[in-house]
Formats: structure tokens, C-alpha cells, sequence
């Protein structure tokens, strides 16, 4: 079993949730959504143009017995998919084949968001050392502040918890180990760490360089005492740029199988690039429904 696999296992609900797919044009993703159907975990409900969606799923013969008869035309999918999540309160959200911008923006117009807190997004990767390994956030926050990367880090710790883990480890990465006023994003990570101090069990460190975040190597090497150096489970990026450039490094040149998170919303909200495959579509659902519900599968 993959490191992946055990982040879901025994965690997914009992009953079928209602999985509001909003644009599902590709075959992968409805080939994905066929394969959750047949195993039981979600109902799916096509949402968007009914006339590509019918077009999509006529070169799937196996796909299309499934998820014919739950199909609903709209032209304006964000709008329709938040009245449906408002009637259905078990269900969740998915975005299709559409761009990331305006699935983002339609949940913040749904208020889909949870008072007091910010939406963001987690991708979580299965290292070389066969464990896995989360990054925040890679896509929604451009150049967040101290106070949104805060509230960043306390998503990331809310989903672990949720995951089941026992201890935390989260990076708040930058370019050096010390913070220097000449490198702002190593002052911004020493006051984040400062804000989750003193929890049990969770353990925020920063400013720390990727290396000695990631490798126990380079911990050892540097004489490091940090509880996170080596054995971070989570990396807290300074900015877009740095968490989406690491983020398609791992995909596009490592090759390391990935899945993604969005955290601080009402409903589950699975969110996929579209040139994510049909495994990692599915285990971001997966991941996406995990520790949701009170009666899990065993």
C-alpha cells in the first residue's frame, strides 16, 4: 500500500456522497468519476454543458451506464453547483475539466469559505522515502502576508489532524536556516513559527531552507535541533511562485505521484490541475472525502 493509500484508508464514508462535478469534459475525469461510482464511494452529478458532457461520455462505453442519468445543464455551473450543496449537505464539490480561477472564484461568491477563515490549497506528494509529504499553498495566495500564511499553516494542521496524525511537522520555508532582515521571507517564517509555539504535539519551525526541512542528511550535517529539520510533514511556501514551481518540479521532473487539498471550506472541495491523470483524480477524491463523516468504512 502506498503512502497515499494509508492517508485514506479507513477513513471514507459509508454511504455515497454526492459528488457535484462542475464541467467534467475529459475522458479522465469521468473515467475517474466511473471508477468511484463502481467501488461504491461517490454518486456523481455532472454538472455544466450537457451537450459536451453527452459527447464525453459517448466514446466511454463503461463510463457512460454509470453517469448518464446524472447530468444537469447549466450555464452557470458555479451559481447551480452552491444552490446544490445547499439543499444536499453531505455532499461535495469537484472541479472538472475548467480553470482553476474561476472554480475558485465561484466558491468564494458561494460563500463557500468558512467564517473566519481563508481558502487554501494543499498538494501532497509520496516522497522517495515512502512517505507523504504536503506543500502549502502552491496555487490560490500570490504573496500572502504573515497573518494569511498563519491562517494557511492552521489549514494544513486542521486537514492532517483530520488525516489522523498524531504529531504535526511543518516547515516555514525560505531560503536560510536564520532569519536576516535583509531576506523578508526569513523574518515573515520566524513570526509564523512564533504563532503555533508551545502546541503539544504539533511543531512549527521556521525560517527553515528545503534541504534541511526534507533531508535528515543535511539535519545531521548541520547539527540541527529543530523537531521539524528532517521530518517535516508539512512545507509552508513564501509565495506562489516558489510552492507552484516546487510543486510541478516533484510532478513534471521527479515523477512523484501527487494528489491535492483544498482546506477552510464548508463542503469537501476536490481540486485536480487538468493535466492531472486518472490515478491522482482519484486519490484526490479520496483524500478529499477522508475523516469526513462520522460512520467511516472499515
Amino acid at each position: 500500500m502506498s503512502p497515499l493509500d494509508q492517508l485514506w484508508q479507513n477513513k471514507l464514508p459509508q454511504a455515497r456522497v454526492p459528488l457535484i462535478a462542475v464541467g467534467p469534459y475529459s475522458a479522465v475525469t469521468l473515467t475517474a468519476l466511473s471508477d468511484l461510482a463502481a467501488e461504491g464511494l461517490i454518486r456523481p452529478v455532472l454538472l455544466g454543458d450537457r451537450v459536451k458532457i453527452r459527447h464525453a461520455l459517448s466514446a466511454l462505453s463503461h463510463a457512460e451506464s454509470l453517469l448518464s442519468g446524472q447530468i444537469i445543464d447549466s450555464e452557470r455551473p458555479m451559481e447551480d453547483a452552491a444552490v446544490l450543496i445547499s439543499h444536499y449537505p453531505d455532499s461535495a464539490l469537484m472541479k472538472g475539466d475548467i480553470h482553476s480561477d474561476v472554480f475558485l472564484r465561484g466558491i468564494v461568491a458561494a460563500k463557500l469559505v468558512k467564517p473566519g477563515r481563508l481558502m487554501s490549497h494543499l498538494a501532497v506528494f509520496e516522497t522517495n522515502e515512502k512517505r507523504p509529504l504536503f506543500i502549502t499553498d502552491p496555487s490560490i495566495f500570490i504573496n500572502p502576508d504573515v497573518a494569511q500564511r498563519i491562517k494557511i499553516t492552521a489549514n494544513a494542521i486542521d486537514t492532517l489532524q483530520r488525516l489522523g496524525y498524531d504529531e504535526i511537522r511543518v516547515a516555514v520555508l525560505s531560503s536560510v536556516e536564520t532569519a536576516s532582515e535583509s531576506i523578508p521571507s526569513s523574518m515573515e517564517a520566524r513570526a509564523i513559527a512564533a504563532h503555533f509555539a508551545n502546541l503539544e504535539r504539533i511543531f512549527v519551525d521556521g525560517p527553515l531552507s528545503l534541504d534541511l526541512a526534507v533531508s535528515a542528511e543535511a539535519a545531521r550535517t548541520k547539527a540541527s535541533r529543530s523537531e521539524v529539520a528532517g521530518r517535516a510533514d508539512v512545507l509552508v511556501v513564501p509565495n506562489l511562485d516558489a510552492g507552484n514551481m516546487l510543486c510541478k518540479g516533484l510532478n513534471f521532473l521527479a515523477a512523484m505521484p501527487s494528489a491535492n487539498l483544498i482546506a477552510g471550506t464548508v463542503c469537501p472541495v476536490v481540486f485536480s490541475s487538468r493535466a492531472a491523470g486518472r490515478e491522482e483524480r482519484k486519490q484526490t477524491i479520496r483524500l478529499a472525502l477522508s475523516g469526513r463523516r462520522d460512520t467511516l468504512r472499515a
